[in-house]
């Protein structure tokens, strides 16, 4: 059988290009559970490490404040002049 029209040939090769690109096949190797068992460790570390930080950016200006307080200065921005 001949195919007059390169364009029919052209489609039904793209097709069967296409069909064996996108059928599934069979894992080569077996990959355990390995990974995803380190994985939750390095995502409860990073999850700690996050809070750490937000905790430490909030109770900072808390800390400044506490410590001018116990020293009994006066922040300079609260300090005013009399004007002339």
């Amino acid at each position: 059988m001949r195919v007059r029209n390169h364009s029919v040939l052209s489609v039904v090769i793209l097709v069967a290009v296409a069909g064996l690109f996108l059928a599934p096949s069979s894992a080569w190797a077996y990959v355990g559970p390995g990974p995803g068992m380190e994985m939750v460790p390095f995502f409860q570390s990073l999850l700690v490490w996050i809070g750490l930080g937000f905790g430490a950016a909030m109770l900072w200006p808390v800390q400044a404040l506490l410590s001018r307080l116990r020293r009994g200065r006066t922040p300079q921005s609260a300090v005013t002049t009399k004007a002339s």
